[in-house]
C-alpha cells in the first residue's frame, strides 16, 4: 500500500475548511512548514483514519474536533496492487466510513464492511503490516493500556533513538563527514560564487523568477482591465436587450405619436 493523498475537512485548525496534501510519490516525502501550520494535524488525522473506528468517540478522535464542533471528515487515497482507492471516515456526527474505487467511482464497502476492508489492508487486525514502526511526535502510534505493553513500546522507542544517534555520530565524525562536505561543495560550485552568491543555474532561475513575476503583474493588470470591459459589455448587452424588446419599442412608438400629436395641438393653439 502506498499513500498518494490525504484530505481533511473540519479538523482542528482547519475548522469549516478543507485541507489536502496531494501528489505523494514513491520514496521519501517531506512535509515542511512553519510551526502551527497544521503538520501534526495531518499525521494525527491519518492515524485516526487507519486505527480509529468511525463510530469512536474516544479522546484521540475528539481531539481532532475544532472548538466550533461538527463532523470530522478524513480521507486518504491509497494505491494497492488492485488499484487506487479512497478511504474515508466521518467521525462524531453523521458517522460513516466508505471505500471507493477511484478508477470508476464505485463504492465497494461502507461502514463496518469498510472498517473490515481497511483492517485487511493493514494486516494483523489493524495492527499494521509486519515491520511497521509508526512514529508520531515522539510516541508510538499503537499505544496500549497495559503497563507491560507501554514499557515494551518505550524500549522499542529507546532502541530506535539509539540507532539513530549511532548513525548521526558515525556521519558527523572523521573522513565520512569530510567526504560529505566535499560532495556538498562540489554540488554548490556550479551554482554559487566563491562568496556564496547565486550563479549559473541558480542565478538563471532567479532571473526567470523575476521575469515571471513581472509577467504575472502585467497579466494581472490586463485581467483586471478585461474584467472591467466584460462588465461594460454585459451592461451594454442588457441595455440593448431592453431597447430591442418589441413591447418596449411599441411603448416608445406610442409615446412618440402622443408627443407629436400634443405638439401639433399646442402649435395650433398658439397660432
Amino acid at each position: 500500500m502506498r499513500l498518494r493523498a490525504l484530505h481533511l475537512e473540519n479538523v482542528r485548525r482547519f475548522a469549516g475548511q478543507r485541507a489536502s496534501i496531494r501528489g505523494i510519490g514513491d520514496g521519501v516525502t517531506v512535509v515542511s512548514e512553519a510551526n502551527e501550520f497544521g503538520k501534526s494535524t495531518f499525521f494525527d488525522a491519518l492515524h485516526a483514519l487507519f486505527f480509529e473506528r468511525h463510530g469512536s468517540t474516544g479522546k484521540g478522535v475528539r481531539s481532532l474536533q475544532p472548538y466550533a464542533g461538527g463532523a470530522v471528515t478524513i480521507a486518504a487515497e491509497v494505491e494497492t496492487e488492485a488499484g487506487i482507492f479512497r478511504l474515508e471516515k466521518r467521525f462524531l456526527s453523521r458517522k460513516a466510513a466508505s471505500v471507493t474505487r477511484l478508477a470508476d467511482g464505485g463504492i465497494i464497502a461502507r461502514d463496518d464492511e469498510a472498517e473490515r476492508w481497511i483492517g485487511a489492508l493493514l494486516g494483523a487486525e489493524g495492527a499494521g503490516p509486519a515491520g511497521l514502526l509508526w512514529v508520531r511526535q515522539g510516541q508510538l502510534g499503537l499505544e496500549a493500556d497495559a503497563a507491560s505493553e507501554r514499557e515494551r513500546q518505550r524500549e522499542t522507542r529507546r532502541d530506535l533513538l539509539s540507532s539513530v544517534a549511532g548513525e548521526i555520530e558515525a556521519m558527523t565524525g572523521g573522513r565520512r563527514m569530510d567526504r560529505v562536505l566535499r560532495r556538498v561543495d562540489d554540488a554548490l560550485a556550479p551554482l554559487t560564487t566563491p562568496t556564496g552568491r547565486p550563479s549559473g543555474a541558480w542565478r538563471a532561475a532567479q532571473v526567470e523568477l523575476e521575469t515571471l513575476a513581472a509577467n504575472l503583474e502585467d497579466l494581472s493588470a490586463r485581467l483586471s482591465r478585461l474584467e472591467t470591459a466584460l462588465e461594460d459589455r454585459r451592461a451594454a448587452q442588457t441595455e440593448r436587450s431592453r431597447l430591442d424588446d418589441p413591447e418596449a419599442a411599441a411603448r416608445r412608438q406610442a409615446a412618440l405619436v402622443a408627443a407629436a400629436s400634443a405638439l401639433e395641438a399646442g402649435q395650433a393653439h398658439a397660432g
